[in-house]
């Protein structure tokens, strides 16, 4: 991830996200910031950027320790096989970029949409569990048992719906916790989920879209 020390301009942290194409910049204590040494003690999104904006304008003397936001809710590394631990935490402080350390280093920053992929990648993992699970059942049982394996199998896909169901509610409260317009397509082009954020600032329903239409309603055919 992009790091930059305290007492860096917020001119060259914009300039050095412009370079990389980040969009938030992880602040470390003086020195080398690539030394184990180095801790984390704050981080420069674009929102605190336009938060700056439009309190004063940008100016050299103006450092990072002025503008950036600390101090850094982060997550172990060790943490993120529990999903639910990553999810609440965005949801708890309101933030879109979780810092992942192993120890004191940082080795990662987990976003929105990479936590929406671990969710959908334990989602995978459970679902070929319990395949691997219904296999070794069929291949172990006598067929006297069978009737008493179709109620434990009954048992066990109404415990996954409702596991896909908790799974579903945490993605869409992800969604439309966030600020910005989400909306995602299928290879057809049409919509099959579209957060607040997007109602907000496209002026659809998502009952009036998904399903229904292509993003190409939203735009000006004269722009095309």
């Amino acid at each position: 991830p992009l790091m930059l020390t305290s007492r860096a301009s917020v001119i060259e942290a914009i300039a050095k996200m412009r370079e990389t194409g980040s969009d938030y910049v992880l602040i470390a204590t003086d020195g080398n910031i690539n030394n184990e040494e180095s801790q984390l003690i704050g981080i420069l999104t674009q929102t605190d950027i336009l938060r700056i904006l439009s309190q004063r304008s940008l100016t050299e003397d103006l450092l990072i320790q002025d503008a950036m936001s600390y101090p850094v809710i982060t997550i172990q590394e060790t943490e993120l096989h529990d999903v639910t631990i990553a999810t609440n935490l965005f949801q708890e402080y309101k933030i879109s970029y979780l810092p992942v350390l192993n120890g004191n280093q940082i080795v990662g920053v987990l976003t929105q949409d990479g936590l929406i992929n671990l969710l959908l990648q334990n989602t995978l993992e459970l679902e070929e569990n319990n395949q691997n699970l219904l296999q070794q059942n069929l291949q172990s049982l006598e067929i006297q048992k069978l009737q008493e394996l179709n109620q434990s199998l009954e048992l066990k896909i109404k415990e996954r719906t409702q596991e896909l169901w908790e799974i579903n509610k945490l993605q869409r409260a992800i969604l439309d916790s966030s600020d910005y317009a989400i909306i995602t397509c299928d290879l057809n082009s049409t919509i099959l989920s579209f957060n607040s954020g997007a109602e907000a600032m496209l002026g659809y329903s998502m009952s009036e879209v998904v399903g229904y239409c292509v993003p190409l309603i939203f735009h000006d055919p004269l722009e095309i």
